[in-house]
């Protein structure tokens, strides 16, 4: 029977009652006596178990340190034994004059240089790594660093749950700058807005619902994506089509040419504002959008004040 020591042996007992694990540095009179103690016991009665349940509960709560700076280390230390390997290499394809006697470098599989074989093994192994590495890692580093919204709610949990997670594992959470967001969602500013504001979720809008999570905090608040996405959705198209028909019926109203390009550059302005606010399009887009839409308006101006005979 195998035996595999404990690398941090720390004495510890089991507590049958309430199945939770109870260091053997805590005396009988400092263990919880009942369930109402137990429960102000962050440490025994949360812990780990109610940080996965609430990060699990909505993807704007699940964040991870990146280890930006480790995975980085590993890179180059990898990099430097395919280097130093690629350099005893070299030495064996090219041996200095008088070294060794010379040998054919044509053949693999009667090959009589000592080593090379093995060498070239072990750069297999260390390339393959190195390149899977490499590709996980442009992956994982390309992902956008945790919003301040997830940020906060990851930091109202562990403030209202003080000591639930050690002081020094609680750290891989505090480390703001190198937490990223597993689920990655592109919002608009008005989805964003929505988002953070308690009064738009906590209305029948939005369906408010509340997750019965022994592990929330006081700031959490549940809404339906669903609703949310149907209200922004229906919102950018409300707003599209009073952006035109609203100019159609004004440009009707006003004569002046003056007047008229006025209605135009101000139904532009707007809409160019609203591109950027309801949507995800890039400076590129939103330029290209507010071109088509300019070119509309002036049809419009056209139709609206046909030329004099």
């Amino acid at each position: 029977m195998a035996f595999a020591p404990q690398r941090y042996p720390v004495a510890a007992t089991v507590d049958l009652n309430f199945h939770k694990f109870i260091p053997a540095s805590h005396t009988a009179a400092q263990r919880p006596t009942s369930i109402k103690e137990l429960r102000t016991n962050h440490r025994i009665w949360y812990g780990y178990r109610a940080a996965a349940e609430y990060m699990s509960s909505d993807t704007d709560f699940f964040v991870l340190r990146r280890f930006a700076t480790l995975n980085t280390r590993v890179l180059l230390a990898k990099q430097a034994q395919i280097y130093h390997l690629g350099r005893i290499l070299d030495d064996l394809d090219n041996p200095k004059d008088g070294e060794l006697p010379p040998i054919n470098n044509d053949t693999v599989l009667n090959d009589q240089r000592y080593g090379r074989n093995e060498i070239l093994d072990e750069l297999w192994r260390l390339l393959k790594e190195y390149n899977e590495f490499v590709t996980a890692y442009s992956t994982l580093s390309s992902r956008p660093a945790a919003s301040r919204f997830e940020l906060q709610n990851l930091r109202n949990w562990l403030d209202d749950y003080n000591g639930a997670i050690c002081a020094n594992e609680e750290q891989l959470l505090r480390d703001e700058g190198d937490l990223i967001p597993i689920v990655v969602k592109t919002k608009s500013l008005l989805r964003r807005a929505i988002e953070h504001s308690s009064i738009l979720l906590g209305s029948f809008l939005f369906g408010n619902r509340s997750k019965n999570l022994a592990s929330a905090d006081s700031e959490s608040k549940y809404f339906n994506d669903d609703k949310v996405d149907k209200f922004v959705y229906y919102t950018i198209v409300g707003l599209g089509l009073g952006m035109l028909v609203g100019p159609l019926w004004l440009l009707d109203k006003v004569n002046p040419s003056g007047a008229r390009l006025g209605i135009i550059t101000a139904f532009i302005v707007v809409f160019t504002v609203l591109i950027g606010l309801s949507t995800r399009a890039t400076a590129i887009e939103t330029m290209a959008g507010t071109a088509a839409y300019a070119a509309v308006l002036m049809v419009m101006m056209q139709i609206n004040n046909p030329p004099s005979n």
